[in-house]
């Protein structure tokens, strides 16, 4: 599972929102990948938890296990983000 932790109001979790729903329309039909967003002024317990105290923060999980935040790029592509795109940067954020 994936999980985006994010605020109301912040720009950085607005910009993250369009790449974190296509890589969730991506892999919809696949039964071992889910993915949550959690906003962390609802579900401060969950967050705080999970040790979020930037945002976004992406936390994957295997079988709702073993937290492992995302360590990768914290960039925005200025172009069109493809297929390709989200399948990489899945595999370069689970390490």
């Amino acid at each position: 599972m994936y999980a985006h932790a994010w605020v109301v109001g912040c720009g950085h979790c607005k910009m993250a929102k369009p790449l974190f729903t296509a890589a969730a329309d991506m892999f919809a039909a696949e039964p071992k990948v889910a993915y949550a967003a959690v906003d962390c002024t609802v579900h401060e317990a969950a967050c705080a938890q999970h040790d979020v105290k930037g945002f976004p923060t992406f936390v994957s999980f295997t079988y709702g296990k073993n937290p492992m935040p995302y360590q990768g790029e914290r960039t925005v592509c200025r172009r069109k983000i493809t297929k390709e795109d989200i399948k990489n940067l899945v595999e370069r954020g689970v390490r």
